[in-house]
Formats: C-alpha cells, structure tokens, sequence
C-alpha cells in the first residue's frame, strides 16, 4: 500500500491537473488532501495557493504561499507567488523584498525584474522601477509590459520621446496591447499631437471595448480639437 507521502503526491499532481483545466474548487479540494497526508509539501501549498489567487481570495493564497515559503525557503515561484500577491494587496515592502529574493534565486527571470518594478513604482521610486524593467527587457526583448509600463513612468517624469519609443516598442510587440495604444494616445496628447492621439485611442478601444479610459484619451483630444 503507498505511503501517506506517495499518496500525497498523487494528490499534488491532480491538483496540477485541475488548475491547467481551471477546476479551481477541485484544486483546492486536491491539495487540501494531499496537505492532510503530507503537511510538509511545500508544491501542495503552492497549488493551493494558485487556486486561491485565480479566486481573487487572496489572504488564503497569501497564507498558503507563506507557509510553502517557510517549508522550502529555495523554492523560487513561491517568492515570486508572494511577491505578486504582496504587490496586489498593497504590501510594496515586502513584495520588494520577496521579488529581491525571487532574483537572488533565479536572476534571470524577467518577470521578477518587474514585479519588484511594480513595487517600486507604487512607492514613488520610479529610478529603481526604470533600472527594474530595463534589466527586464534586457533579458527578454519581447517582453512587451515592460516596455508598456516603463512608459508611463517615464511619462510621469516628463520623459516624453523615452516614452513615446516605449509604447511603440510594446505594440509592436503585442498590438493587442490596449494599456499600450492608450498610453501612447495620451503621450501624442501631452506633446500637443492631437491628430495621432485620436488615431491611437480607436485601437485601444478595439481591443478593450471596457477599457473607459481610453474613451475618455480620445474624448480630450476630440475637445481640443473642436
């Protein structure tokens, strides 16, 4: 007969297959079972934890990643979990310091670089955001948030052509991208290009048609206009 830990396991793996189909409760119901064989599986907290997020409960996801984090302090995804959740929840000092931990772990995941990015931009401390996202795009080109998001900060410090560049290396990328198109429709609008701000506003709207601000980006640079 397995053991309590085999059992655990198999327990921990159906959990995993239930969050790739977004059976979300029967996640939980999975790892829950395989945390009552095993108590000390970090994965099945993680698991759990996952579910949790997807469900926007996230004080019990928080709960759950910060015990897989105390089970298994080398376990890179659960800082990087926590760090995220952190960030969510309005907690910018820790998830600065989970992110921290997350690059120590692993330094070439880009999406540590922004999510400790996220935090600082929170914070007011756009310098360290800036030197975040680029050493994030440095590691991945194509990583079109980061580029989207260095773009509002450095809107924010009037670094308008820096910008401008940002928001047309993130549609490039990804012409998807709403928060992008709409980003730079309010950038032609700040350097008095009123006529390219209403060409941007259309496409972001395209893409989100719930995305209010970008009616609002194209309703300014209609007014302007007369």
């Amino acid at each position: 007969m397995p053991s309590p830990t085999e059992q655990a396991r198999v327990h921990e793996d159906a959990a995993n297959r239930e969050l790739w189909d977004g059976n979300l409760d029967q996640a939980i119901a999975e790892a829950t079972h395989a945390i009552q064989l095993d108590p000390n599986s970090a994965q099945a907290y993680v698991f759990r934890a996952e579910a949790y997020r997807r469900l926007r409960q996230l004080d019990r996801s928080l709960a759950d990643i910060t015990r897989a984090v105390e089970l298994a302090p080398g376990l890179f995804y659960a800082h990087i979990h926590r760090a995220f959740l952190h960030e969510a929840l309005g907690m910018f000092d820790q998830a600065i310091a989970d992110a921290t931990r997350a690059i120590e772990l692993d330094p070439k995941d880009a999406y540590s670089y922004v999510t400790r990015a996220l935090a600082y931009r929170s914070l007011g401390r756009d310098d360290c955001a800036i030197l975040d996202l680029t050493r994030a795009v440095e590691i991945d080109p194509a990583y079109s948030y980061a580029y989207s998001t260095r773009a509002e900060i450095c809107r924010r410090l009037g670094q308008l052509d820096r910008a401008i560049a940002d928001a047309n290396r993130a549609i490039e990328l990804d012409p998807s991208d709403a928060y992008a198109c709409n980003k730079r429709a309010r950038l032609h609008g700040s350097l008095g290009q009123f006529d390219q701000s209403i060409a941007d506003a259309p496409p972001a709207i395209e893409v989100d048609p719930d995305y209010s601000d970008a009616y609002g980006t194209g309703a300014e640079a209609y007014r302007v206009l007369g």
